[in-house]
């Protein structure tokens, strides 16, 4: 079936028409009224909103595309290529990511997504210093796998991790937490696969809760009686949830999909709407069991600072990778394959 090209007209998107209307506005007033729950200005978050409005749009540049057979030609505008503020170039690294996953990544194991939460009153902590993240994924890696490890009792067991940071939640509140695609089970030095078919998630969380504490108190992140008070917490916020069912080692459909989802934009046009008369937005998502509502009504200001919040900041890497699924990792499986198949190749007389 032959695809036909559709132009974006960028200058329609809600997303566009408030930035035009408010980008100004909002980094105006930065400093007198968000950089104390913000933290200084960012210059490459800033860019990267105001690169946005270019994406997309025909004024900003184009390339003219001409069919040798036909003589057919369209323009084709040229786009921001920006991650979290521009929904269109972010999600079409998403789906190339995704697919990367399912075909470089992934090894043929059945796999566990699990997501980790951390207390409301830790939010802070990364708030204004988004690279403090890069801490947190580590000790969800390295919890993540001592765990897999005990349950295995193979100490030494190699475990696949991918982890993706999300700074959302509904209606763009400041919400860090991590998804991650982890292998469900562990391999031993054989090479040989152990599946874990239990779940301890409440068992997971303490540890979580204790290193993550620990970790931040030694780099002086949080004090002693903030650590010892969350410590005496019954219901201490370190949530983690596990996916309903293991993803097959033949369900590579599945495995993409999940790898779209935790790779998504934190927003979402087909639920914003833009008011021109009174310059606000209207967010609609999954009814907030705090307000009571399906829908949240933002200033022009007031949204691009929350959609601010999620843009990650240049050079910072919202995906990462661990253990047998590291860049070396892989680097070392690609090479070994290589070879097994030049030594299993006759060579040519």
């Amino acid at each position: 079936m032959s695809r036909q090209y559709r132009p974006r007209h960028a200058r329609s998107s809600p997303l566009w028409q408030c930035l035009h209307d408010s980008l100004e506005s909002f980094t105006a007033s930065y400093y007198p009224n968000r950089s104390k729950f913000l933290g200084p200005l960012d210059p490459s978050r800033k860019n990267a909103l105001r690169d946005s409005l270019r994406c997309g749009d025909l004024a900003s540049g184009f390339l003219r595309v001409q069919c040798p057979d036909c003589d057919h030609h369209y323009l084709l505008p040229f786009t921001c290529k920006r991650r979290g503020c521009c929904p269109s170039c972010h999600q079409r690294r998403a789906l190339d990511t995704a697919t990367f996953i399912r075909d470089e990544v992934c090894l043929p194991v059945p796999h566990w997504h699990w997501v980790f939460t951390i207390p409301r009153v830790l939010r802070n902590v990364f708030r204004k210093e988004p690279h403090r993240l890069t801490e947190l994924c580590h000790l969800v890696a390295r919890t993540l796998q001592d765990w897999l490890r005990e349950q295995s009792g193979i100490p030494d067991g190699r475990t696949g991790i991918v982890l993706a940071i999300h700074t959302f939640g509904d209606y763009l509140a400041y919400h860090p937490h991590i998804h991650c695609l982890a292998t469900a089970g562990v391999f031993d030095n054989a090479h040989q696969f152990h599946l874990i078919c239990g779940t301890g998630c409440e068992q997971l969380a303490q540890l979580f809760r204790h290193r993550v504490l620990h970790r931040l108190l030694e780099l002086k992140w949080i004090s002693a009686r903030q650590a010892d008070k969350l410590l005496a917490w019954h219901h201490h916020g370190f949530n983690i949830d596990q996916g309903e069912s293991a993803i097959g080692a033949d369900d590579a459909n599945a495995l993409e999909r999940l790898a779209q989802y935790f790779l998504r934009a934190p927003i979402s046009l087909q639920k914003m709407s833009w008011n021109a008369q009174t310059k606000t937005v209207l967010y609609r998502s999954a009814r907030s069991w705090r307000t009571k509502r399906n829908f949240e009504l933002f200033s022009g200001p007031d949204f691009v600072a929350a959609l601010y919040e999620h843009v990650p900041p240049k050079g910072f890497q919202t995906l990462r990778y661990y253990g047998i699924y590291s860049n070396k990792a892989r680097g070392q499986r690609k090479k070994f394959t290589h070879q097994v198949s030049a030594v299993k190749t006759p060579s040519s007389s």
